[in-house]
């Protein structure tokens, strides 16, 4: 049976409390204080706006909605941006979140004379039925603060009966409105640990896509776990290569020099705890995880050794460590490595929920290592197909070189040309392998950089390059002096297979007897590699397009490229911060500038 509602305040505050104690969702939450205001000021509808954060803006949106035909399509469409002291509202309800002040209207005529300026109907087709002027009677709209924090706006509208909202129903709405406040600042705090739950995968997950080196992504780990989780202190360790040893990869907070970190045995399976030098070392290897609210606590198991404490908290360790949880990451039945969280800020230890979290975290912890792994292993069956066009027109070749020799009378002008091609799908061959490396080297970390003579390289690369070069063609290089860059690996690889292709791309149009030439020189503070042939040149209505996906002009009779491309080209150029630009030699030919920065050098030193 439904209670009779007192109109007094008091009595609608204690059955506001008594219906929220039967609350078992956060979306029941706000119905239930909906359905409860809507009783307590006699209205026929009542609407909870709260607020959420879209970017840079604060706007309203439907918490819960009684007495409305289509909350959905309310929560949907209508929103309101809260602009404090603008000279324009985002409707009525936007105006009472801006500036804090409630308002009261006893007809729709009332509200559009009064209230012009903020006024915009953006609920009348769906809450009124477009007739707002035949429906609507009367509103009270009050704003939801907490400490001077403005967190929605309460409404209630058309009081039943033909009275308007009296004001015991406005004192019924006010007092009602702190409790009210408090369920909106419980939503928006809500949003915000949601987005922290999503935004740590979604940031972990974008290291792991596009260009990494393991070190940035073991870093971008503990950043993130700690944030989540509010940790003063987060490390990740990863089990050797041997599985041998548990090694220290990375860390948040820590006190100390990384090398001095100590790595915990693991390829042991002791029956005594005592035997176990380590609590990292024991969740490992028992693959359990592990609290301690204190370090008396962390003092009590048998594996505790205290090697790092001094280290990491001084002299008060006993004072100033005060909780501690650590995760093993497993996959399937293989141990990855642990996860630790230390201190968590504000508070004296982590609760049960932060230890799901933690859990959560060293899943996804688990599948960024097993996807990077699997990463590295998918490049070589996709480049392994890569490398079979080249490797059937080898074996092509060779068959018909040993016909030939076979002959009585050979075709020796056509075993010519097969040994040029054969060079050219060899040369291919590399250049593909040499593509290979370099994904693979920018995926690996850490990258240091080493002084590199650009001149003595393009030589050792020429020398390299000559032997694949088709007969009659020559290559050269020439310089205006020494060239100095500080390079990676990955930086030299990258530049590379650049050189690789372009080179292809000149022995591929070059005539019998035609020259390659590679310069290197200064130009106006940068460096300017240049590769030019001799052959039929760049049309000019392929100049704009030469770059991109998927274009490709070859010579009749002839393989139109390595697998990569132009547009490969300047996208390894573009990821060194370097560019390149296509034009035409001259008296004939293409020619391909590159050109270096000179405060790349410096950028980069």
């Amino acid at each position: 049976m439904e209670m009779a509602l007192d109109p007094g305040s008091s009595w609608s505050s204690e059955w506001l409390s008594r219906e929220l104690s039967r609350v078992d969702s956060f979306e029941d939450l706000a119905q239930r204080a909906a359905r409860v205001c809507a009783r307590a000021a006699h209205a026929e509808i009542c609407t909870f706006w709260r607020i959420y954060i879209e970017g840079e803006s604060r706007r309203l949106r439907l918490a819960a909605a009684e007495g409305v035909s289509q909350p959905q399509t309310l929560a949907q469409e209508v929103t309101y941006e809260i602009t404090p002291g603008a000279r324009r509202y985002d409707g009525l309800t936007g105006y009472v979140a801006s500036e804090g002040e409630p308002v009261l209207v006893h007809s729709f005529r009332a509200l559009r004379q009064v209230y012009s300026f903020c006024h915009r109907g953006k609920m009348d087709q769906i809450q009124w039925k477009g007739n707002p002027e035949v429906h609507m009677r009367s509103l009270y709209a009050v704003p939801l603060t907490l400490g001077g924090e403005i967190l929605g706006v309460l409404k209630v509208e058309n009081r039943k009966g033909d009275r308007s909202f009296t004001d015991q129903d406005v004192s019924v709405i006010d007092s009602l409105s702190q409790t009210i406040a408090v369920i909106a600042k419980v939503l928006l705090l809500l949003d915000s640990h949601e987005r922290r739950l999503i935004d740590a995968p979604a940031r972990l997950s974008e290291a792991l896509v596009g260009p990494f080196d393991t070190v940035q992504l073991m870093q971008e780990i503990v950043n993130k776990t700690a944030d989540t989780l509010n940790a003063e202190v987060c490390s990740l360790w990863l089990v050797d290569e041997d599985g041998q040893f548990l090694v220290h990869q990375a860390n948040f907070g820590f006190a100390g020099e990384k090398g001095g970190v100590p790595r915990y045995r693991i390829d042991v399976a002791p029956k005594d705890d005592k035997e176990i030098a380590g609590i990292t070392a024991w969740v490992a290897i028992r693959r359990k995880a592990f609290w301690a609210n204190s370090h008396a606590e962390l003092r009590e198991h048998p594996s505790w050794r205290g090697t790092w404490d001094p280290t990491q908290w001084g002299r008060q360790v006993r004072e100033r460590f005060r909780s501690m949880y650590a995760v093993p990451l497993l996959w399937k039945e293989d141990l990855l490595g642990v996860l630790k969280v230390e201190n968590p800020k504000g508070t004296a230890y982590f609760s049960p929920n932060d230890h799901l979290k933690c859990d959560l975290m060293a899943k996804y912890v688990v599948l960024l290592i097993v996807l990077t792994k699997q990463l590295k292993l998918l490049l070589v069956p996709d480049v392994a197909h890569m490398l079979n066009t080249p490797a059937v027109a080898i074996a092509a070749l060779l068959g018909e070189l040993s016909a030939q020799l076979k002959s009585a009378n050979p075709d020796l002008e056509g075993m010519k040309e097969s040994v040029d091609r054969l060079k050219r799908e060899t040369f291919a061959l590399a250049t593909m392998g040499r593509a290979l490396t370099e994904e693979i080297a920018a995926r690996v970390g850490p990258q240091e950089t080493q002084p590199a003579n650009l001149v003595k390289w393009l030589e050792a690369l020429l020398e390299t390059v000559k032997p694949f070069a088709p007969e009659g063609v020559s290559l050269d290089l020439d310089s205006d002096g020494e060239h100095w860059f500080p390079m990676s690996i990955s930086d030299r690889r990258k530049f590379e297979v650049v050189m690789y292709n372009l080179l292809d791309n000149a022995m591929k149009f070059s005539p019998s007897g035609g020259r390659i030439q590679l310069h290197c020189r200064h130009e106006n503070g940068d460096t300017l590699v240049s590769v030019s042939d001799e052959g039929s040149g760049i049309a000019p209505e392929h100049l704009s397009h030469i770059f991109e996906d998927g274009f490709t002009v070859g010579p009749h009779g002839r393989r139109a490229g390595t697998g990569m491309g132009l547009a490969g080209v300047r996208r390894l150029l573009g990821e060194l911060h370097w560019s390149i630009t296509p034009g035409n030699n001259s008296p004939r030919g293409a020619r391909f500038d590159i050109r270096v920065p000179a405060q790349w050098r410096k950028e980069n030193g």
